[in-house]
């Protein structure tokens, strides 16, 4: 029978801790700047759908608020979107 048992994370070094992708967001928008969910996803590899559930909690949380406004691509395209500001 093993004598020691490991059951602190800090004691394995199997498991470590990370960062949750709300918590990468919120660290990645710089105070006073404006994104839209589309930016969000392809950054973090993740939905347009579940970036603006996660842009969406977080403004119910009071960490942003959004507007819908029109924006304008390079290429001349035109899109209605939810555009966040980090406050």
């Amino acid at each position: 029978m093993k004598k020691r048992y490991t059951i602190t994370l800090e004691d394995d070094d199997e498991i470590f801790r990370t960062k949750t992708v709300k918590e990468l967001i919120l660290e990645n928008i710089p105070k006073g700047k404006t994104t839209i969910s589309s930016k969000v996803a392809k950054n973090f590899n993740i939905g347009r759908r579940k970036a603006l559930e996660y842009l969406t909690d977080m403004e119910d949380k009071g960490f942003l608020k959004s507007e819908r406004g029109v924006i304008k691509y390079k290429s001349g395209a035109k899109a209605r979107a939810r555009i966040f500001k980090r406050i």
